[in-house]
């Protein structure tokens, strides 16, 4: 399949049948692993920038995209053969396809792992906030990460102090 998308980079109904069957494939890790060591990234991402305006080439590339990332090293070759821009600029390009749309969303959610995250989120909009619950700050999510171990405001929450006597 890979090797035919390299034979007909051209040809917009070769690409969509390679990348439609990529995406069907690549469900499956150990198929997903394969047809990525025969170089499927580099010709999926080739097709999304040859055929940018072919809204079923766009759907196939960004749903085999989404499935092959949910692999760090293919997430990191896929940024790295510039499939985010292509994802995007699909995204842009077929504003108005609502399945391209979830295609390339699935993606993208994938592969923004790979990318910083911000530094800090912004606070909610006072109208928007819920009131802490007694005894807990309202800064105190669930999304805390490994290792956070509770501490909150400069070290000092309710987990590592000390227990009163």
């Amino acid at each position: 399949l890979v090797e035919s998308s390299f034979a007909h980079p051209e040809s917009a109904e070769v690409q969509a049948g390679v990348a439609g069957a990529l995406r069907n494939l690549s469900v499956s890790p150990q198929i997903a692993q394969l047809i990525v060591e025969k170089n499927a990234i580099k010709s999926l991402v080739q097709a999304a920038q040859v055929h940018t305006t072919n809204a079923i080439v766009q759907a196939g590339v960004a749903g085999a995209l989404r499935n092959l990332s949910v692999n760090e090293a293919n997430r990191k070759a896929i940024i790295a053969n510039g499939g985010m821009e292509s994802l995007v600029l699909a995204s842009q390009i077929h504003a108005d396809n609502e399945k391209l749309q979830s295609e390339v969303a699935g993606a993208l959610r994938n592969l923004s792992g790979e990318k910083e995250p911000p530094k800090k989120a912004p606070a909610p909009a006072a109208s928007n906030a819920r009131p802490a619950s007694p005894g807990r700050s309202a800064s105190r999510g669930s999304r805390r990460g490994p290792g956070s171990g509770g501490k909150v405001f400069g070290g000092l929450s309710r987990r590592t102090s000390p227990k009163r006597k």
